[in-house]
């Protein structure tokens, strides 16, 4: 029903192309407007104060992709997620 409403206001070939995912822009996010957000989620004062994951690893990802060595972006955000979800519903958590 909603293809048919669509063939009359869009060409055929839109109407009727296969689907397709949508890709977050997460490097140029991170890179970018969430920069800040990240060394300071990802740093002493986020992440790794909770004592989960070796700062070193923390911080050789970030120096890689900031470099542009390596694409750890999707790394990066899970790990972001991960601290902005510590912050809401645990914050004091630390081992």
């Amino acid at each position: 029903m909603l293809k048919k409403l669509a063939e009359r206001y869009l060409p055929q070939t839109i109407v009727h192309r296969p689907k397709q995912g949508f890709m977050m822009p997460l490097e140029r996010w991170l890179a970018g407007e969430l920069k800040d957000e990240m060394a300071h989620a990802l740093g002493r004062a986020g992440l790794q104060r909770r004592g989960l994951i070796r700062p070193q690893a923390v911080d050789g990802l970030v120096a890689a992709h900031s470099s542009g060595r390596k694409n750890h972006a999707m790394r990066l955000w899970v790990l972001l997620v991960l601290e902005r979800w510590f912050q809401r519903y645990e914050p004091a958590f630390a081992l």
